[in-house]
């Protein structure tokens, strides 16, 4: 991202964030600091955990996992999302897998509006740059470029959304 902003656009990278947030459970939350070390508990802050893989669109556990759990607690169902916690912090695939099956469709539903909410935000900078003077604004072209490749990595995630967990 750092690196965007002064118009370099490494497409060799083999991860890029997958920028799931808790920020709107979290600010309607009046006991935060129990979320706040949970969601960090469980690795869901982390950004070299929370990616998509850029060469297939593969989408890491961890991505499942905070989309399940942010699932859980949107839904106000506090008792699974406790036993969902407990799992992740002890590594208890079989609870884990378990609250994923049962849960299945509204993850893959959740992801799907992730991610195309994500291609629908660069494609729409791609309209706003395209309306600019780009001789003007000499960054345009890197990160056109950016957008370009990004929107391309997303097709792949969202490919493999449609394939589920």
């Amino acid at each position: 991202r750092f690196l965007v902003i002064f118009g370099v656009c490494d497409e060799s990278c083999p991860e890029i964030y997958a920028n799931v947030t808790f920020d709107d459970i979290i600010a309607g939350n009046e006991k935060k600091q129990p979320i706040d070390m949970k969601i960090k508990d469980m690795g869901f802050t982390d950004p070299t955990k929370q990616v998509f893989r850029t060469m297939d669109g593969a989408i890491s556990q961890t991505v499942w996992n905070a989309v399940l759990y942010k699932i859980l607690l949107l839904a106000n169902n506090t008792e699974e999302a406790n036993v969902f916690y407990q799992a992740c912090v002890e590594n208890n695939l079989k609870v884990m897998v378990s609250l994923h099956d049962k849960w299945e469709k509204e993850v893959i539903e959740a992801l799907h509006i992730h991610v195309d909410d994500m291609i629908t935000k660069y494609k729409s900078l791609l309209t706003t740059m395209s309306q600019e003077d780009s001789k003007v604004h000499r960054l345009f072209p890197h990160i056109s470029r950016h957008c370009t490749w990004m929107i391309g990595t997303l097709e792949k995630v969202k490919s493999q959304v449609h394939l589920g967990m």
